[in-house]
């Protein structure tokens, strides 16, 4: 499980289905991948995030990774950010 963190702002909670819109609109934006990792493709490809997501992240969630979407708690459904822990062995 997935702890949930608010702040006064901020809202850190897990990602659903219904975030990959948001979660996907950021990688089509080259100004955010060029800071990502080197093993993320440009362009990125359709559905990448949801393929990433089921099967990179989602086998692993509370295991070895952890994955966290950034909302604002004015507009709790839009997406600002993610952040993501993982175990180092």
């Amino acid at each position: 499980m997935i702890p949930i963190f608010k702040t006064e702002r901020l809202i850190l909670r897990e990602m659903t289905e219904a975030d990959l819109p948001n979660y996907e609109k950021y990688f089509i934006d080259y100004e955010v991948i060029r800071y990502l990792t080197a093993s993320v493709p440009w362009p990125y490809p359709a559905e990448g995030v949801r393929d990433y997501l089921n099967q990179e992240i989602i086998p692993y969630l509370g295991k070895e990774r952890w994955l966290w979407g950034i909302f604002l708690q004015k507009e709790p459904n839009e997406l600002i950010g993610a952040v993501e822990l993982r175990r180092i062995s």
